[in-house]
């Protein structure tokens, strides 16, 4: 009887590691090739603003300068929300075509 606990418990950190960890770091591999991007496992863009914040006074430093230090092919950013990615379009066609 124990080690279905011990098996149940095993699936449920399996399934939050997943949704948490894994499936937005595959997702954020994707999309980090045509831009620039951070990723933070579990707390994602919360993380983040509140690094940024803390440094630099300003939650969206890293969109205002993103061209800097070799970045002029940056199209998007890239972060994660916990479970899934947030896109922040930074070039007119990719705005476009997805309006």
């Amino acid at each position: 009887m124990f080690i279905y606990f011990i098996y149940i418990i095993g699936f449920i950190l399996g399934v939050i590691l997943y949704r948490h960890c894994l499936r937005p770091y595959i997702m954020y591999r994707r999309y980090v090739k045509y831009g620039k991007g951070e990723f933070y496992p579990f707390l994602g863009v919360f993380y983040g603003a509140g690094q940024r914040v803390k440094k630099y006074g300003d939650v969206d430093y890293h969109l205002k300068h993103m061209f800097e230090n070799g970045g002029e092919n940056a199209k998007l950013f890239v972060e994660n929300n916990s479970t899934n990615v947030i896109l922040k379009l930074a070039d007119v066609e990719y705005i476009k075509e997805f309006t």
